[in-house]
């Protein structure tokens, strides 16, 4: 991970059990995962050790589109936005 790996599958999967659970005991009922599950071996890996999932969100964007919106995340990526 130090070496700018990717994080292992099982970590990731423990960290959102983590914080849904917490969220859980909070009250919440309901969550939105962005950015995850990455691939197919993912998301059977949640549905079996989480809960499968009620609904999909999948917006079809072009590429073009998508290389504007990582161009501009790479810029503002440490930036700090403070809300009073």
């Amino acid at each position: 991970m130090e070496a700018g790996e990717l994080v292992p599958l099982e970590i990731v999967l423990d960290l959102i059990k983590e914080a849904m659970l917490k969220a859980v005991a909070k009250g919440s009922k309901g969550f939105l995962i962005d950015g995850y599950p990455r691939e197919v071996k993912q998301g059977e890996q949640f549905e079996c050790e989480i809960q499968e999932a009620k609904s999909v969100i999948f917006f079809d964007v072009p590429e073009d589109i998508l290389v504007q919106r990582l161009m501009h995340r790479a810029k503002t990526r440490y930036m700090v936005t403070v809300r009073i």
